[in-house]
């Protein structure tokens, strides 16, 4: 779906498009149980890019499409500052639809991290972004984005959300040595295909890329 042209906050889920529920991805999930009140699904991530990364899919046979409601909101905050309290450092990051979200069934990132993103260190960074200590704030805020179809990124941490406001994946052209910017590049984090990519990218070229997700 990263790759699909977008409109809108959401499209109905396709059982005939790729999705959690294939019966070759069931090997890759390896545990799955309640939590709270939801059913979680926890699958290992085959391209990871951050410690302990993997996926975790709420309610999957529900099919949920890559939208995000109150109800789940509530639940990833919920999780979030609950597995951090014997986890340090984990955090869920979400991508909503036309932010270069990859499957049209509700999931969110789970990960590791201690030391802060770039964008957390970075007064002048050039993402608009916020963050909140409230769940209904964040909310609020995030049902204003529903109603104006403007993609965004949502990190959940112990006890605080960040939420990156970014460019319509469509409405610009990303350099070729990236597949686009998802939430972890827009926090500052850079993934390249291949080492050579890697060692030839500068800062300006880094900067650009970074600039394209400006909101104009």
């Amino acid at each position: 779906m990263s790759g699909a042209k977008t409109k809108g906050m959401s499209i109905a889920f396709d059982e005939n498009g790729f999705h959690f529920n294939k019966p070759f991805l069931q090997k890759e999930r390896f545990w799955e149980g309640q939590f709270f009140s939801k059913k979680v699904s926890l699958l290992y991530n085959k391209f990871p890019f951050a410690p302990l990364h993997g996926l975790v899919v709420v309610e999957r046979e529900q099919q949920h499409p890559q939208l995000l409601t109150f109800e789940l909101h509530q639940f990833a905050w919920m999780m979030a500052n609950s597995v951090s309290i014997g986890i340090p450092g984990f955090s869920l990051a979400y991508n909503s639809y036309g932010a270069y979200a990859s499957v049209n069934h509700f999931h969110l990132q789970c990960f590791v991290r201690e030391k802060p993103l770039p964008l957390e260190n970075d007064k002048k960074y050039p993402l608009i972004h916020y963050w909140f200590e409230a769940l209904s704030d964040a909310w609020e805020f995030i049902e204003a984005l529903h109603r104006d179809d403007q993609p965004y990124h949502l990190i959940y941490q112990n006890n605080k959300i960040l939420c990156v406001i970014r460019q319509r994946q469509d409405d610009y052209t990303h350099a070729d040595w990236t597949a686009g910017y998802a939430w972890y590049e827009a926090c500052g984090g850079v993934i390249t295909a291949n080492i050579d990519n890697f060692k030839n990218l500068d800062e300006t070229e880094l900067k650009e890329e970074l600039n394209k997700l400006i909101v104009k």
